[in-house]
């Protein structure tokens, strides 16, 4: 068979992706990779966008990912451009979100040579990607076979990054169209082995003969959480949901468990004799330390379809290979005691009075203000959270409803870099009006990203909580006594001039002065827009210890 040239061959290869199920592709411009650009920009079934910054364009490819769960594209030039591409695919592999980095590279006669533009890319990304190249002219099987090659791997059994490394050569501002690509055969599924068979009906007995079973629900990317929390539901069991989990409206679950858990007295009658994860393992401190006791008595059962070793614990008793929808189909129909469920409601309501009552929605505090964004979007919108406090405010003193909006997290590698980038990504593919919660030093990493707000017009809020450093160092020992030292590097205040920063790129400003002010806001607002919520660091670490306080008290009450 002949082999295509350049052109027809990475046309064919962006055409078989799009049929496979890609549509987006985030593009950062350079000579070597114009066959892939010119490709994908005349190519009606992509969502194109050009992205200057490669580290930025890694991170909204990573975002589209997240919203459709496809493998959507990054395309980078050669040389150091494809190396800005490491802080999301890291984040694509830690997180299991599917993404396919097209790299454009010299070819090899030009590597290792002093060739101006080139390091070298073969398996760039380490472990992390899985690698896939093609050096040569292929034949049009082989540019088709590329692209199922890379969907493949993207999409399972383990979802996660690829990188295609493509040696190109002049000319490279040439166009053709694609072959025609035949229609894929369906994906097999793999038999469930005779081990797989035995755990899953020993977990099923499990479940059947527990007095106290317990779900826990981690980060999920891709809806299991919905159905992880029908689960609970049918068979009556209280669960504990992570934020990013979409399992916290369930009917059974539980809200500020963070907080309820800290009261080791009402946590310590409370011990669960099964537990029954989905997931990631959430990062609660208090929770980690409560089920790795409670694991010395317990069962822990864990659902991990992916394969995704996902118990940095070491408390996992039987791992079951099903997805939850599985298990719902094959659950037993014996519901847990209702006075067990009970008590964890019961405790469920009189934090969340608790928080209601101490909070001050007068004052701009971080608890009151995540708590405050989840609760002014809706449904059909999305909340992009970044590391650090404020993920763990949204875990603590929000409150999920089956009208609250979907909260997303890059929680694979726990970065602060690429919040904003990676929320564009998501807001682009979703059409939807997104909102950031974000804290000042995150946002300091991609400020930069005010441009894509600008130049996409895109529908994103971004609520940047400008405590003048990063609070979450404030809990660390040094920071009683480091005085200087501990400012400068720990809390590395940043002192970003936000109104012009917002002024510089086109971006409307607003700066509310009380959480009244920002709910109202939140509930009309559209975007592209900066809110900038200047709050006092010092204290905030007393606030939140109070409001954790106050259920402790309800509790014990």
């Amino acid at each position: 068979m002949d082999h295509l040239d350049q052109a027809t061959g990475t046309a064919t290869l962006c055409q078989r992706l799009a049929q496979r199920g890609s549509s987006f592709a985030a593009i950062s411009p350079g000579s070597r990779s114009a066959p892939l650009a010119l490709a994908l920009a005349s190519n009606t079934s992509f969502h194109s966008v050009s992205v200057i910054d490669e580290r930025m364009a890694g991170f909204i490819a990573l975002g589209a990912s997240k919203h459709s769960g496809a493998p959507e594209l990054v395309v980078t030039t050669s040389g150091t451009a494809a190396a800005n591409l490491a802080p999301a695919v890291h984040e694509a592999h830690e997180a299991r979100v599917p993404l396919i980095a097209l790299t454009a590279d010299r070819p090899p006669e030009l590597r290792h040579v002093g060739e101006g533009q080139t390091i070298d890319q073969v398996r760039l990304f380490g472990s992390a990607a899985h690698y896939l190249e093609l050096d040569h002219g292929g034949t049009a099987s082989e540019w088709i076979a590329l692209a199922d090659a890379a969907f493949d791997a993207a999409t399972g059994p383990r979802p996660g990054p690829v990188q295609i490394n493509l040696s190109l050569r002049p000319p490279l501002n040439i166009t053709a169209p694609a072959v025609e690509c035949p229609l894929g055969s369906e994906a097999t599924s793999t038999p469930r082995t005779e081990l797989q068979t035995a755990n899953v009906n020993r977990a099923a007995d499990l479940i059947a003969v527990s007095q106290r079973p317990l779900f826990v629900a981690g980060r999920d990317e891709r809806g299991r959480g919905a159905q992880f929390a029908l689960l609970a539901e049918q068979l009556n069991v209280p669960l504990l949901a992570d934020p990013l989990s979409g399992a916290g409206a369930g009917r059974t679950a539980v809200s500020h468990w963070d907080s309820i858990l800290r009261c080791s007295d009402w946590a310590d009658d409370a011990k669960p004799d099964l537990i029954v994860r989905s997931g990631d393992m959430p990062t609660s401190k208090p929770l980690r330390n409560w089920l790795t006791s409670a694991a010395a008595t317990a069962e822990v059962i864990e659902f991990d379809s992916e394969a995704a070793e996902r118990d940095p614990l070491g408390i996992t008793t039987l791992i079951c290979e099903i997805e939850p929808q599985e298990a719902l189909a094959a659950a037993s129909s014996q519901a847990a005691e209702s006075s067990w469920l009970k008590l964890w409601q019961v405790a469920s309501s009189s934090a969340e009075a608790a928080v209601t009552a101490a909070i001050d929605l007068h004052q701009l505090t971080e608890p009151a203000v995540a708590r405050t964004v989840i609760a002014c979007l809706d449904s059909t919108e999305t909340v992009f959270v970044s590391a650090s406090m404020p993920i763990r405010d949204v875990e603590s003193f929000a409150v999920c409803a089956t009208d609250s909006p979907r909260i997303v997290a890059n929680r694979g590698a726990n970065g602060i870099d690429g919040v904003v980038s990676t929320a564009v990504g998501f807001a682009m593919s979703s059409g939807a009006r997104t909102a950031v919660l974000i804290g000042d030093v995150a946002f300091a990493h991609d400020q930069a990203a005010l441009m894509l707000l600008r130049s996409h017009q895109a529908n994103v809020v971004v609520v940047v909580i400008d405590n003048g450093a990063g609070t979450i160092f404030d809990s660390l020992p040094i920071a009683a006594d480091g005085g200087e030292l501990f400012e400068r590097f720990f809390a590395t205040p940043t002192n970003l001039p936000l109104a012009a920063l917002a002024h510089a790129w086109n971006v409307n400003y607003v700066a509310p002065r009380s959480v009244n002010e920002l709910g109202t806001l939140l509930r009309n607002a559209s975007g592209p827009l900066l809110v900038h919520l200047t709050t006092e660091r010092i204290g905030a670490h007393k606030t939140r210890q109070t409001l954790h306080s106050a259920v402790a008290e309800a509790l014990i009450a």
